[in-house]
């Protein structure tokens, strides 16, 4: 039993002979990967935000133009009713903006024009921006008849 033994450990102790390492296959270049999936994260990654904060700001300013127009459509019905007032009209819109848009709409004018039986309130102010040195504008109008008493 001895000699069967011995015969099995020397042949477990002689080591197989090494492989050839393939030119451009080192011990860390299999590691370390051809970095494909970083440059595609950094070239995407301004594209994804861009898309991101482009959508957030079309919401700011879609908000925003609603707002300009809920302000000028008070400012019709308060400017419609008999009897008819521009002045009216015009205070209302400016009410509006101040309780409804105060944070949202900013430096709004509004004005209030009379052409026969038709009056017309624009609201015009500066929008929310995300993008630095930007301030885009709104402007919402809103026509009415003006009310007859009979």
């Amino acid at each position: 039993m001895s000699a069967v033994t011995a015969t099995v450990t020397e042949n477990a102790a002689t080591p197989a002979p090494a492989a050839k390492p393939v030119a451009g296959q080192g011990r860390w270049t299999r590691e370390r990967g051809s970095g494909g999936p970083s440059l595609a994260f950094v070239l995407l990654l301004p594209a994804l935000l861009l898309l991101i904060f482009g959508g957030i700001q079309y919401g700011m300013h879609d908000y925003a133009r609603s707002l300009a127009l809920a302000a000028a459509q008070a400012g019709v019905r308060a400017a419609t009713q008999a009897p008819a007032s521009t002045a009216r009209g015009q205070q209302a819109a400016q009410e509006f903006v101040a309780d409804h848009a105060a944070g949202t709409l900013t430096d709004a004018t509004v004005t209030a024009t009379r052409d026969g039986a038709v009056i017309t309130v624009t609201v015009t102010a500066a929008a929310p921006s995300l993008i630095p040195l930007t301030q885009p504008k709104v402007t919402q109008h809103a026509s009415g008849a003006i009310e007859e008493l009979p």
